[in-house]
């Protein structure tokens, strides 16, 4: 069953770059790009932290349209520290982050606190409010039956073959208005 396991994961991770995850990333790396753009002077090294990084695509994305970003990753994921994500990784434990206050320019938090445990979310928010000047998130909303199917779906696709915690719950845009 272990082989069986591991050939499905396999495949989903296939799919889900091959139809998703690429074009997805180009995507939002151009919308991020475009508010680090309207904040700051891009001529100058701006900090970034990738909070809940994965596998970085994205922060390389941005990266390419402006080189003068300096990326951070972030996550709870142990073997991404020996892999070369070609940015700096540090492993996020104990709901606190290895870095001053005010260490980052801007702190990303891309599609991530919709798999972080409630009571986690707060001081997932607050750390990342410590460690930056300005802060980008972006999440998922749950807007009914349907929608939940296609995040779940989604999410299996795309996060469950790296073992990340698919929710059992996603936002509602009043919920996250809140947090």
């Amino acid at each position: 069953m272990g082989k069986k396991k591991g050939k499905f994961k396999e495949m989903l991770i296939r799919l889900h770059y091959k139809y998703s995850q690429n074009n997805r990333s180009v995507i939002l790396a151009n919308h991020i790009a475009e508010i680090i753009k309207n904040e700051f002077d891009s001529s100058q090294n701006i900090r970034i932290l990738d909070f809940g990084c994965g596998d970085m695509y994205v922060a390389k994305c941005v990266h390419e349209i402006i080189p003068s970003t300096n990326w951070t990753g972030t996550d709870v994921r142990e073997n991404w520290e020996n892999e070369d994500l070609g940015y700096n990784y540090k492993k996020f434990e104990n709901n606190i982050l290895p870095f001053a206050d005010n260490s980052f320019d801007v702190v990303l938090m891309n599609d991530v606190l919709h798999h972080i445990i409630d009571e986690e979310q707060a001081l997932s928010v607050r750390e990342c409010l410590r460690a930056r000047k300005t802060i980008i998130i972006k999440d998922v909303f749950e807007k009914g039956y349907f929608s939940r199917f296609i995040l779940i779906l989604m999410d299996i696709i795309g996060n469950w073959a790296y073992n990340v915690r698919i929710p059992k719950h996603y936002f509602s845009e009043k919920i996250f208005s809140i947090l």
